[in-house]
């Protein structure tokens, strides 16, 4: 029961991290982003995860050192920030934090090769374009495949 009590104050005396995250484009808050944070030493697990408001606020509790914000949302590219905290600061206002949209794709080709063989209810389809040895094989030869 100690130990828990220690832990609580030792988060007390952090500094609170505050930002807001916004559509680069309309300035609009976005909704739900995930702010993740990690040591600034190269840790690929965050420390604290988190989710920014319905209004894009998000506020964090963190204690002195070296960090990085990353912040992402469906649909935008990530943003990371890099954060340092030196003294024993009550906050630290990062202010607007945008996000820009991922690229909208403008055209989509979808491509698909026939079976090489189909069978329907009244006969059988062979492709002949479809067959690797077509162009070394005499037509009498693919049709004895059928």
């Amino acid at each position: 029961m100690f130990f828990f009590k220690q832990s609580l104050i030792a988060q007390e005396k952090g500094t609170i991290i505050n930002g807001k995250i916004v559509d680069s484009i309309e300035k609009t808050p976005l909704s739900f982003a995930t702010i993740s944070l990690f040591h600034r030493e190269g840790s690929d697990k965050p420390i604290l995860v988190t989710t920014a408001d319905s209004k894009g606020l998000f506020s964090i509790r963190i204690g002195r050192g070296n960090y990085i914000l990353d912040i992402s949302r469906s649909g935008y590219l990530n943003v990371k920030q890099s954060i340092e905290v030196v003294g024993q600061l009550d906050t630290m206002d990062l202010g607007q934090l945008y996000l820009d949209r991922k690229a909208d794709l403008k055209a989509v080709v979808v491509t698909a090769t026939k079976p090489l063989i189909e069978q329907l209810d009244d006969r059988i389809i062979y492709n002949v374009e479809n067959d690797p040895l077509s162009n070394s094989q005499m037509a009498i030869d693919l049709l004895r495949k059928t």
